[in-house]
């Protein structure tokens, strides 16, 4: 399901996503993304990033028209600029990260 937040020439590139959303108790939300040309270099973007611990919670997508909610909930913390220049450059040649916080205390 595309939106405003998602052009169809992105979603329909190649790219992968892979992300967690970590919930503590008392303590915040975090929210990791990454995007790179395949799900294992996704993937390993987002390891190389995170604590160990956090590997169980990842969960990784093709970026596509069709993707769930939860993916194109994910795909709204990529701002435009990137998704313009990685839909501009060769699938594999670039990747992105983010990471966000929110303390709910």
């Amino acid at each position: 399901m595309a939106n405003e937040f998602t052009s169809p020439r992105f979603l329909g590139s190649g790219w992968h996503i892979s992300y967690l959303v970590w919930h503590a108790s008392g303590e915040g939300v975090r929210v990791c993304v990454a995007v790179a040309g395949s799900k294992a270099d996704a993937e390993k973007t987002l390891r190389s990033k995170i604590e160990e611990d956090f590997y169980p919670a990842i969960k990784s997508s093709p970026i596509t028209e069709d993707s769930d909610d939860e993916v194109m909930r994910m795909l709204q913390w990529i701002p435009d600029a990137v998704r313009e220049t990685l839909k501009q450059v060769p699938l594999g040649m670039g990747e992105y990260y983010a990471e966000l916080f929110y303390d709910l205390g």
